[in-house]
């Protein structure tokens, strides 16, 4: 019998490779940055005439920020289209359902970009199939736009393997709240002791899965130090099919 009777994984930089070089570039401040803001434009100022772009910008930049900040403490997933609503009020925009139809446009465009920057290479694909034939395997991610988390998977060839996929958007709590893994466990009828997880982030996807009581691989592709005083993984691997061996699943060939 395998070692471990399902495995679950992180989406972004695990299943995932996300490529930020794919952003559209902005400059400010005197640097060059990659960023979804620069696709953002024609929409806002069509609908917001009167009002700088500038002053959008920034405030996107702030509530993201502050959302961030927020996670600390409260670990419920905020929806993109939320996130842009609070924006667009920031920036001047009247509490409107105008502003929050131009929200959901913005979080759109936003998202579109985000996902075509994330890709399935084709040996996590490969590797992905050898795992599912054998046991059952999840996806469990943060991320606030469920839709495009699952069009990367579909883009990839991948979402008819995972018997279950957990969206934070979607599901409501962020890793590494542990009531995200726990439902997901409980959808796979499997035991924390009988699941591995696998995922790049030391605080939401090591720590979580830890404290959900499974086994975790780092996936560890830059080779950084492991934070001093969060609970170590039980493996470190650099990508998701050097865990191979591991699974007792046969390497790939290619």
């Amino acid at each position: 019998m395998p070692r471990y009777r399902a495995v679950l994984f992180d989406l972004f930089d695990t299943v995932a490779l996300y490529d930020r070089e794919k952003l559209p570039l902005v400059t400010a401040d005197g640097r060059t940055k990659r960023k979804t803001t620069p696709a953002l434009r024609e929409s806002f100022e069509r609908a917001a005439a009167g009002i700088p772009f500038d002053r959008f910008v920034t405030a996107f930049s702030d509530v993201s920020h502050e959302q961030q900040d927020a996670f600390a403490h409260d670990l419920r997933e905020v929806p993109c289209a939320t996130r842009f609503e609070r924006t667009l009020v920031r920036a001047g925009l009247p509490a409107s359902a105008g502003t929050n139809r131009l929200a959901a446009e913005l979080a759109a465009i936003h998202s579109s970009l985000i996902g075509t920057a994330a890709e399935v290479p084709a040996a996590h694909a490969r590797f992905l199939r050898r795992v599912a034939a054998g046991r059952p395997i999840a996806l469990v991610s943060n991320f606030d736009d469920g839709v495009v988390g699952r069009q990367i998977l579909e883009r990839g060839g991948v979402l008819d393997l995972f018997r279950v996929v957990t969206i934070s958007v979607d599901h409501g709590w962020r890793k590494p709240d542990v009531r995200i893994f726990a439902d997901t466990l409980d959808q796979l009828g499997v035991a924390p002791a009988d699941a591995l997880f696998a995922g790049d982030s030391p605080g939401h996807d090591v720590a979580g899965a830890k404290a959900a009581g499974m086994d975790v691989a780092w996936v560890n592709a830059r080779e950084m130090a492991f934070p001093a005083g969060l609970s170590p993984p039980d493996y470190v691997v650099p990508d998701i099919p050097a865990l191979a061996r591991l699974l007792e699943i046969e390497a790939d060939a290619r």
